[in-house]
């Protein structure tokens, strides 16, 4: 079931934690896990949910914090493609992705999110 996914894939996250300054990004890391679980669990128990607009919901709720903690005025104008494009495959991404876990077993779903790691310099 996902509750054991969820708890294999926290484990992960957290084998080679160590406390002092990386804990932050470590419990930053183990909150974005279970916000993945209750994100397709949603879609799963309310599957009329729109991909797209909690997609968009969950970025736009970002954006203030990624605000503070960057300087997004300092991005150089050559760089300002390729983070578009990153941001057009990340969307494009998420949005599949949520619909499939509408579509396919939870199981299924929890794989197909943990083949980003290995793809993702694809």
């Amino acid at each position: 079931g996902c509750g054991g996914d969820l708890f294999h894939r926290g484990a992960i996250t957290f084998k080679n934690a160590r406390f002092g300054s990386a804990l932050a990004g470590d419990a930053l890391a183990g909150f974005m896990t279970v916000m993945m679980a209750a994100h397709m669990l949603i879609f799963r128990k309310y599957p009329d949910t729109p991909a797209g607009l909690t997609s968009a919901m969950s970025n736009l709720l970002v954006l203030p914090l990624a605000w503070i903690w960057i300087s997004p005025l300092s991005i150089e104008l050559p760089q300002l493609p390729l983070l578009i494009l990153f941001g057009a495959v990340t969307a494009g991404a998420s949005v599949t992705l949520s619909q499939g876990a509408k579509a396919l077993p939870a199981s299924l779903t929890a794989l197909l999110s943990i083949l980003e790691t290995p793809l993702a310099p694809i």
